[in-house]
């Protein structure tokens, strides 16, 4: 008798953590939803495009990965 009862009740918190994890997931597509996007100028944009690409036609002038975490974090 009591395994059965342990055993719904694993059930019912497995159903709970669903139900959480879905409304969460809701919740993380309203916040983006409502969050405006940043609207940057055409130069910039220009500049960052170029700065993207370059590292693909010329590996060697790219950053290694902790030289680029580095300059993220400063």
């Amino acid at each position: 008798m009591e395994t059965d009862t342990v055993r719904v009740l694993l059930h019912d918190i497995r159903e709970m953590r669903k139900k959480l994890d879905e409304m969460e997931r809701e919740l993380l597509r309203l916040i983006i939803e409502s969050e405006e996007p940043e609207i940057i100028d055409d130069e910039l944009y220009a500049e960052l495009l170029r700065k993207a690409k370059e590292p693909k036609k010329k590996p060697e002038k790219g950053l290694t990965l902790e030289e680029a975490l580095q300059q993220l974090t400063e």
